[in-house]
């Protein structure tokens, strides 16, 4: 089964250091690693909105988060 990640989740993961977070953290780690998660558009773009540092954008995000599956959001609307 394929989870929908949301950005509050995202946000924890990749911008705190904080331990009270790591439980989501390592969930979603694990979810990465079986290649179960994927996005919708908005939570993409809430995401890349949160990178005003180009460096960290090319960086991380170019390489690392582009290559989740995007599903667009209407999908499941019938």
């Amino acid at each position: 089964m394929k989870v929908l990640v949301d950005t509050p989740i995202w946000s924890y993961a990749l911008r705190t250091s904080h331990k009270e977070y790591q439980k989501e953290i390592d969930q979603l780690t694990f979810l990465i690693k079986e290649q179960r998660v994927f996005l919708i558009g908005p939570i993409r773009q809430e995401l890349l909105s949160g990178y005003s540092d180009l460096r960290k954008f090319d960086g991380f995000v170019k390489r690392h988060f582009f290559h989740f599956s995007v599903i667009p959001a209407e999908a499941g609307i019938q």
